[in-house]
């Protein structure tokens, strides 16, 4: 008896692979999935209604050119009252932080609200209103 290897000490057929399951996908263009063509990358969302996700935004900045400038000239004069600002009345539904309000109250009434935009707020002795 030879002691080399027999036919029967050996797997008989080797495993065969799908083309999917080689280690390059892209190794044999025949077999390229989908997805390296198409754009679509992530989850699917069925049936998104794009009105759901609206969210218009202002920053500090430009708040008071809702209001006009004789306005806050006319409100600068007597601290005691602050004009009330209604974000929802223009449409606009997010107040966000960005820039610097004038040294004088005012109240704004919106949906959403940053934090920063909150805290610059009450710095000048304002309020923020939620609103639903």
């Amino acid at each position: 008896m030879s002691t080399s290897s027999s036919s029967r000490t050996r797997p008989v057929r080797t495993v065969r692979r799908s083309p999917r399951e080689t280690i390059d996908p892209r190794a044999d263009v025949r077999f390229i999935p989908r997805r390296f063509f198409s754009a679509q990358v992530g989850m699917r969302h069925f049936h998104k209604l794009k009105n759901h996700y609206h969210c218009p935004i202002i920053n500090l900045d430009k708040l008071w050119t809702l209001v006009g400038e004789e306005k806050r000239v006319e409100c600068a004069k007597d601290k005691s009252k602050a004009p009330v600002i209604d974000l929802t009345d223009h449409g606009i539904f997010k107040l966000l932080g960005k820039g610097q309000l004038p040294e004088q109250p005012v109240v704004v009434k919106c949906r959403y609200i940053s934090k920063l935009a909150e805290k610059k707020i009450k710095e000048v002795g304002g309020a923020a209103i939620l609103t639903a």
